[in-house]
């Protein structure tokens, strides 16, 4: 927290990506850890790369005033910007960002929706619009949001948000979340031994081994094997896992509902949700944004 940007530019970056994966994998509300993460690995790297000179210049400006909360002066500097490039993201997440500080949340929306159709890999844009609604008390408009949010990327603070959203609604929000020590994924967390290496889930953590001849280097299924018909490293590591062994009600009951559901996958790629198979979710939520909708509609929130 104290200073990320010299961390992540460090020998330190090793280190820093070993302990945020190792929380969000052992806590399921690591929501520093998580946001982290999600900016190392899945936001790009400059979102107004291509924007014009002159509009960048006057966003110096507005920024002057931003600093010192002049956010009407900065929102003029900011609107002037955009008439130089309109497709500039931070100059309309800014112009949200004043408005959302002056607490006029419903002028703030329409900015938070440009700059997410702008670049919908950016998180702050889409936590921001849900918040908005939240703030003006719009539970279904926040609903779907905070849904569109976690289709895109399944953030913790998007679970946490719809957790409030689900009460307003007279509804409850189970993600059916469980903490664990190993993952199969192509991101491996740790070479040392660990419980995993015990029933059940010695089976989840042998799954590469198994499939992995037929996977992508993301663990993206390229090749039909005739021992499953999962297309994730992943999903099919829950799958091996809850066939192979008999496992404990309370603990993976829901996995196993969920199973017979035919959602295993929407539950392992989004109530189990991780950093390390992040490719494999974003291949999974592009093929299938409705049955994600489903799935929460359906099963986590009622």
């Amino acid at each position: 927290d104290n200073n990320l940007a010299w961390a992540k530019s460090t020998q330190y970056r090793k280190e820093l990506i070993y302990s945020c994966s190792t929380a969000s994998l052992v806590c399921g509300k690591q929501e520093t850890a998580s946001m982290v993460l999600h900016e190392l690995f899945i936001e790009p790297l400059d979102v107004d790369a291509e924007v014009k000179k002159e509009a960048k210049e006057i966003f110096a400006m507005a920024g002057v005033e931003y600093k010192v909360q002049n956010y009407n002066s900065a929102i003029r500097f900011y609107e002037n910007a955009l008439k130089a490039d309109s497709n500039y993201f931070y100059a309309n997440y800014r112009i949200g960002m004043c408005y959302f500080k002056d607490e006029k949340f419903e002028l703030a929306v329409p900015y938070f929706k440009k700059a997410i159709s702008i670049q919908p890999d950016m998180l702050n844009p889409r936590l921001k619009l849900v918040s908005c609604y939240m703030k003006i008390k719009n539970w279904p408009e926040a609903y779907t949001s905070c849904v569109n949010g976690i289709i895109a990327y399944p953030d913790i603070l998007f679970f946490m948000q719809l957790n409030e959203i689900a009460d307003k609604l007279g509804k409850n929000l189970n993600r059916h979340w469980m903490g664990r020590d190993y993952l199969p994924g192509i991101l491996t967390i740790t070479e040392q031994e660990s419980v995993a290496a015990t029933s059940p889930w010695s089976f989840y953590r042998s799954a590469k081994d198994k499939i992995g001849d037929y996977c992508n280097d993301y663990g993206v299924v390229k090749k039909k094997g005739d021992f499953t018909e999962q297309k994730y490293l992943e999903v099919f590591a829950w799958e091996l896992m809850l066939n192979k062994t008999e496992t404990e009600e309370q603990e993976f009951g829901f996995a196993r509902k969920m199973q017979k559901e035919g959602y295993l996958d929407c539950f392992a790629m989004v109530s189990m949700y991780h950093i390390s198979f992040s490719d494999q979710y974003i291949d999974f939520a592009k093929k299938n944004p409705d049955r994600i909708r489903k799935y929460i509609d359906t099963y986590l929130v009622k």
